[in-house]
C-alpha cells in the first residue's frame, strides 16, 4: 500500500494584501470637531464661572476666619464694603455711609437681608469701636455676599 501524502495537493498558502488606509468619511469629522468644540466651550464656561466666583470664595473665606476670631462688625463691614467695591464698582459704593449703605445693600438682592433693627445695630457698632460682630449680623453678610454676588446682569427698563 502506498501511501500518498495528502499535503502534496496543497497551494501555497496567499497572504492577504495590506488594507487600505483611507480617512473616515466626512461626517466622522464633523463629529470629531464638534465634540471638541463642546468641549472647549465647556472647559472655558467652567473657567469663566470660576474667575467671577473668585473673589467670592475668597470673601466668605475671609468672613469665615474672622467669625472664628469674633471679629468686631467694624471688620465685617469693612469687608462688605471691600467685596461691594471690587464688584460693583468704587464709585458707586465708596460715598455710601449708615443707613444709605444698608439700602444699597438690600437693592442688589430682592431679598431684604439687612433688617431695619440689624441695619440700626449695625450702624451703632460701626461708631462704638472694637464692638464684636453678632453671628445675625455675620449671617447677614454671608447670605448677602453668596445672593448678591456676582451681579447679574439688569436689563434695561
Amino acid at each position: 500500500m502506498p501511501t500518498s501524502n495528502p499535503l502534496i495537493g496543497l497551494r501555497d498558502i496567499i497572504v492577504p494584501s495590506h488594507p487600505e488606509t483611507a480617512l473616515p468619511a466626512i461626517g466622522w469629522w464633523i463629529l470629531y470637531g464638534a465634540i471638541i468644540a463642546v468641549i472647549i466651550i465647556s472647559m472655558m464656561a467652567f473657567y469663566l464661572y470660576r474667575k467671577k466666583r473668585r473673589l467670592q470664595r475668597i470673601a466668605l473665606k475671609q468672613l469665615n476666619d474672622m467669625e472664628q476670631q469674633q471679629a468686631s462688625a467694624q471688620a465685617v463691614n469693612t469687608l462688605l464694603k471691600q467685596v461691594a467695591q471690587a464688584y460693583l464698582g468704587r464709585d458707586q459704593v465708596a460715598s455710601l455711609t449708615a443707613q444709605e449703605w444698608f439700602v444699597f445693600l438690600n437693592q442688589q438682592t430682592t431679598d431684604q437681608l439687612f433688617s431695619k433693627s440689624l441695619t440700626e445695630s449695625l450702624c451703632l457698632a460701626l461708631y462704638q469701636g472694637e464692638f464684636p460682630a453678632t453671628a445675625e449680623q455675620i449671617q447677614a453678610t454671608r447670605r448677602w455676599i453668596k445672593k448678591a454676588l456676582p451681579p447679574r446682569r439688569r436689563r434695561s427698563q
